[in-house]
């Protein structure tokens, strides 16, 4: 593989990884932006942590569930936080949690934790922002070798 191959390739590599990462930063912030719109729709009522419902046999997770009422109405939600001994969801049982839920369909719920509600698209945006960065890097370190090979 000559020079102007290699050349080609990396600048290839620069422009795909920018086109992936924009692609995955817009998608982080159409997930953020969903989150809030939905946030901003709901209501809001307390909740109390009732149980966690254990994972998978022979694993240590478990998953907090969160009783609401709504007119009257007793309805239960679980957080889609795993908890286990590594990672602490901060809600034990008989805790005051706070609950997102649709006027019209009290029992899709959301369980108003930071992490429960905004851990994917902070992530989600993240790793497109770095695929970014190294795609600019890239672009810029080939960029440097392209021009420093034609004064050379």
């Amino acid at each position: 593989m000559n020079e102007e191959t290699f050349a080609n390739a990396g600048l290839a590599v620069g422009w795909l990884g920018t086109v992936i990462g924009a692609l995955v930063v817009l998608v982080g912030l159409t997930i953020t932006g969903k989150t809030a719109y939905e946030l901003s729709q709901m209501e809001q009522t307390h909740g109390t942590a009732i149980e966690y419902q254990r994972g998978i046999e022979g694993m240590s997770g478990s998953w907090p569930h969160v009783s609401y009422i709504v007119d009257g109405r007793e309805y239960v939600t679980s957080a889609h936080v795993y908890h286990d001994e590594g990672f602490r969801s901060g809600v034990r049982e008989g805790d005051k949690v706070l609950i997102h839920y649709w006027k019209d369909a009290p029992a899709i719920a959301k369980v108003g934790l930071f992490h429960e509600l905004w851990f994917v698209p902070i992530l989600v945006t993240s790793v497109g922002i770095v695929a970014l960065a190294i795609a600019t890097i890239l672009r810029l370190t080939q960029r440097r070798q392209e021009n420093s090979s034609e004064i050379g």
